[in-house]
């Protein structure tokens, strides 16, 4: 057997190195908590859905009720076995008969690029004060709906995180 002596400079280099190892434990997970608590600081939550549905100032909206901006990646309309490359109001207003005729209606273009700030709602169509308008547009989005479509937005945190956001479900699903 070796006999090791411990003496009292052995046993401080022993603790330093110890306690050196510890702290270097402690500054890997207090930076991996820093980096996960700056990425949730940033976190953009979007949304979709029906505001004053079934009155004369209906809107189609979508909110990023997050923390930080999101960054739309994509906008694509499915619609009849097909795929558009396009926002909400041009679909609309290129291949749905009848909305030419709609009165007192604004709508917000989404486009790649475009920057989303938190908090902010964007109304993709609004009827103002007009309940035939509103009427009929609530009853194009349900005739829609019954014909599969679907609008998916595919939008990114400022740190590279993704999501897709569909009229299907509403709340976003992650990409990994």
């Amino acid at each position: 057997m070796v006999k090791i002596k411990l003496n009292a400079d052995r046993v401080v280099s022993i603790s330093a190195i110890m306690i050196s190892l510890m702290t270097l434990v402690v500054l890997v997970l207090q930076t991996n908590m820093i980096r996960h608590q700056q990425r949730n600081s940033v976190y953009p939550h979007m949304m979709m859905g029906n505001q004053g549905y079934g009155g004369a100032n209906f809107a189609f909206i979508m909110t990023n009720s997050g923390i930080g901006p999101a960054i739309i990646e994509s906008v694509e309309i499915n619609y009849q076995d097909s795929i558009y490359q396009m926002d909400l109001p041009s679909f609309f207003f290129n291949y749905i008969e009848g909305t030419d005729t709609l009165s007192n209606v604004l709508h917000s273009n989404v486009y790649p690029g475009m920057l989303v700030p938190a908090e902010k709602t964007i109304k993709f169509f609004e009827v103002d004060n007009n309940l035939e308008s509103a009427v009929s547009l609530m009853k194009a989005f349900n005739q829609l709906r019954e014909e599969e479509f679907e609008m998916v937005i595919t939008y990114k945190s400022i740190y590279e995180d993704r999501w897709k956001l569909s009229t299907n479900s509403g709340t976003p699903v992650s990409i990994d």
